[in-house]
């Protein structure tokens, strides 16, 4: 998920936050921005058309960046316990929002993986299965 530096400037009222992320790129504190449009914590780009960077670490180095990565979460767990709870109730996503606990693992062992269940988290559950 990516949020504009720009963003975080209108947040604190002013240009100085903007002008002092730009001042950090140029002083190596957080990468150095082609494009001063946008900045997001690492990982894949997905569908981000916005000139950005990846940051890693960034939502210690950024208040947009941990921002959106509480958002993106908040998000994500609500999709699980309200749409794949309802599409998959075998699952029991309400109970485990989608993480690697005891039942989730049960659970796939029990129905299979359906496809809702992303691949990284599938090679997880079969590295655990030995």
């Amino acid at each position: 998920m990516g949020i504009l530096v720009g963003f975080e400037a209108k947040i604190q009222g002013s240009n100085d936050q903007y002008q002092s992320d730009n001042n950090r790129c140029l002083n190596g504190s957080i990468p150095k921005q082609k494009s001063p449009y946008g900045n997001r914590d690492k990982g894949k780009s997905a569908a981000i058309t916005a000139p950005h960077v990846t940051v890693v670490g960034g939502d210690g180095k950024s208040a947009s960046i941990a921002a959106a990565s509480i958002l993106a979460k908040v998000s994500r767990d609500r999709y699980v316990v309200e749409e794949l709870e309802r599409d998959y109730p075998q699952y029991q996503f309400a109970k485990h929002k989608g993480y690697g606990t005891k039942l989730h693992y049960d659970m796939l062992d029990q129905y299979g993986p359906c496809v809702a269940h992303r691949k990284t988290f599938l090679k997880k559950w079969a590295e655990k299965k030995g």
